[in-house]
């Protein structure tokens, strides 16, 4: 996990990704969410504004 601090109850959501817990805001993909923690997932298209 990173150094960034925990996002509100009310705008979070628990995710596991590969086993390992994560905290995510609501309505972000969890391409992003991976992405934020380092975590590579194979993609053929992929635009933060999509």
């Amino acid at each position: 996990m990173s150094a960034r601090p925990e996002l509100p109850p009310e705008d979070a959501v628990n995710i596991e990704i590969d086993g390992k817990p994560f905290q995510a805001r609501k309505g972000a993909m969890i391409i992003e969410v991976a992405d934020a923690a380092g975590i590579s997932i194979p993609r053929f298209c992929y635009h933060k504004k999509l």
